[in-house]
């Protein structure tokens, strides 16, 4: 028995390979375990990296119609030589990228998803499009109280503020119950989103030599109108929240 043990010793120091066997023969719990479990946790760890780029099959839908209308705008607006829709064009494919490089980890509700290409588009519609000789963004909706540039305001930045929601809610305490406080905090963030593109149109305004940007009041305007929109968007989920608790009950 001596003989042997020493003799399984040595292959214990000198086969690695005889070592693991033994190792999972003898100890379950040591040895061999953290080994073989590490090596699914790389493996998982891979497929989140090429998965990472990949989308759900009813997302795909949304990054074609995202794609075709980027594609036809910026045609356009080149023809025209609009150089500022150029660059917004820019801008939207940068966020179209980010959200399919992090989509798989982020998970955008559709609705969220739907809303930022539409808003998108709504956007590329307005500086490309004329309408009585004038760009889309110039029409007068309701006369006096809406144009179409402040409806597309408020439609953006409400979804921008449900998409800061989403972000949001897996730092949140199940615990907190503080709902008028949270929508408070998210207004701001989707507030703080449109205070970034009036800093992009104001770049727009210094780096080219004409572009359709207002003034002050527009400017104004354009942060009232994202206001509204996340107020919007904060009754939205507050009726969403309300509708689960009843469903729940």
């Amino acid at each position: 028995m001596i003989v042997i043990d020493r003799h399984r010793r040595h292959a214990e120091h000198t086969d690695p390979e005889n070592q693991i066997r033994v190792n999972e023969d003898e100890s379950p719990g040591y040895g061999i375990e953290p080994r073989i479990a590490d090596r699914p946790a790389a493996k998982q760890l891979h497929s989140d990296g090429i998965s990472s780029m990949l989308l759900k099959a009813n997302e795909y839908p949304i990054l074609a119609f995202s794609l075709i209308y980027i594609c036809v705008f910026t045609g356009i607006a080149l023809s025209n030589s609009n150089h500022e829709f150029v660059l917004y064009a820019g801008v939207v494919l940068v966020v179209c990228a980010w959200i399919l490089w992090k989509q798989a980890r982020v998970r955008f509700e559709p609705v969220v998803l739907w809303g930022l290409s539409v808003w998108g588009l709504l956007h590329m519609a307005g500086g490309n499009i004329r309408v009585c000789g004038d760009v889309l963004y110039g029409l007068q909706l309701i006369p006096v109280v809406l144009r179409y540039d402040q409806l597309v305001h408020a439609f953006g930045f409400g979804v921008a503020t449900l998409a800061c929601y989403h972000l949001l809610h897996p730092y949140l305490k199940v615990e907190i119950n503080g709902w008028v406080v949270l929508s408070i905090l998210i207004v701001l963030m989707g507030s703080g989103i449109g205070a970034v593109n009036e800093i992009v149109e104001y770049i727009a305004v210094c780096a080219l030599p004409e572009t359709g940007v207002g003034g002050y009041d527009n400017t104004m305007t354009d942060l009232l109108f994202n206001l509204i929109g996340g107020v919007l968007a904060t009754g939205y989920l507050a009726w969403r929240r309300r509708s689960a608790a009843l469903s729940d009950r």
